[in-house]
């Protein structure tokens, strides 16, 4: 079935094929997606979930966490954020949170969190969440940056006004 002229081209195939998948591999490596995550870290476990899956993205180099913030009210939830970035080896993230008007659902989960594992951040004490949002992005080299968010769609929208203009 195989033409006899392809002999002896195997390996220089393979050789190249590997070299050529090896390259790709480096190329979206090199290029981590800036990135800022916003959540409202308090009712559900889900962005609990979320902040690992970003973690191991940034493990891999798919992405660069800038900044992240919160978009509730609950006091423990920046310590917590803070606690988490902490367990997987990134504790130095600006971690910002909602000052202004917000919602406090409560939490199962952050208090215990935050006092369980080590973090940097007390309740109340990390700064607004736009002062570090707008920080991030003035630092920031590329202009080709990505917001991902979880949170209160009510809490965004004074944050989102106050990036215009």
């Amino acid at each position: 079935m195989f033409n006899h002229t392809w002999n002896g081209w195997g390996p220089i195939v393979l050789l190249v094929g590997c070299s050529l998948l090896q390259q790709a591999q480096t190329d979206c490596q090199a290029a981590a997606i800036p990135l800022i995550f916003d959540t409202d870290l308090e009712s559900d476990v889900d962005d609990a979930g979320t902040v690992a899956i970003l973690h191991a993205l940034a493990a891999r180099n798919e992405v660069q966490l800038l900044a992240m913030g919160v978009s509730v009210k609950h006091r423990w939830s920046a310590p917590c954020l803070d606690a988490l970035n902490t367990f997987y080896g990134r504790p130095d993230i600006p971690i910002g949170r909602l000052t202004g008007k917000g919602i406090d659902s409560g939490s199962k989960y952050a208090e215990s969190i935050a006092r369980s594992y080590p973090a940097d951040l007390k309740p109340d004490q990390a700064p607004d969440v736009v002062r570090v949002y707008r920080r991030a992005l003035a630092a920031s080299e590329d202009e080709a940056r990505e917001a991902s968010a979880c949170f209160h769609i009510r809490s965004m929208c004074s944050k989102s006004a106050s990036f215009t203009g």
